[in-house]
């Protein structure tokens, strides 16, 4: 099976050397492949660019000064010139059919605008987690342009920033289906996100009241609460 339509998959990547590599192997060694690996350096000290290009021509590799990961990310949307889209996080990694089994649902008659897959957690020396539905930019396949549509992720946002984003395109009427098998290996490690900004949790809550406030404005018809 081959991609009827090219995909970009956009890494972001800040003080990933350690595990950088391996994410990129899973993208390369997809079973329909890519056509373009973008990783975007969000100003790493530890050698994350040089991984990426020991890679050569199979990945393009962009340095920024330090912004933050969705401005990685957004930069890496920016960069992609291809007319599907795809994420992975640096320290991730996809199962080799990922985006065979998306493409395929992109490919059928009742097409939805983005597709997601199963996620599990893994660590290293420890039993894999049970697999659940992966509502996160790791699982996602979309459109380029449906992605443009709903507009870029929050760059003040340090965790969330998907989901924010992904209320907002239910908000703008996207449909999605979720691929009933195990697209994402999330590795679990001491310098995960979630972890490293435990303090900046209350950004979940803004990101609730916002959608809230977008919803109740639809249904009053009046200015939301900012």
């Amino acid at each position: 099976m081959t991609a009827p339509r090219g995909v970009s998959v956009v890494i972001p990547v800040y003080n990933g050397a350690k595990y950088l590599g391996a994410a990129i192997e899973s993208v390369l060694a997809q079973t329909v492949p890519a056509s373009e690996v973008i990783v975007v350096d969000d100003g790493s000290n530890d050698g994350s660019a040089e991984v990426a290009r020991a890679y050569g021509g199979r990945v393009k590799v962009v340095v920024t000064q330090r912004a933050g990961s969705p401005a990685a990310a957004n930069t890496g949307v920016m960069t992609a010139s291809e007319l599907l889209l795809a994420f992975l996080d640096a320290d991730d990694l996809w199962t080799a059919s990922k985006l065979e089994s998306q493409v395929a649902v992109l490919q059928s008659a009742a097409a939805p605008d983005m597709v997601f897959g199963l996620a599990q957690n893994f660590r290293a020396g420890a039993e894999d987690e049970a697999a659940v539905p992966g509502i996160s930019r790791g699982t996602l396949l979309i459109p380029r342009q449906r992605w443009l549509d709903v507009g870029p992720l929050d760059e003040s946002l340090v965790i969330g920033d998907f989901i924010d984003w992904f209320a907002r395109a239910q908000d703008a009427g996207l449909r999605f289906v979720t691929v009933g098998e195990v697209l994402l290996r999330r590795r679990l490690h001491e310098s995960n996100t979630g972890i490293r900004s435990a303090g900046s949790r209350s950004q979940y809550a803004l990101v609730v009241k916002r959608a809230l406030n977008r919803r109740r404005q639809r249904t009053s018809g009046g200015p939301g609460s900012p």
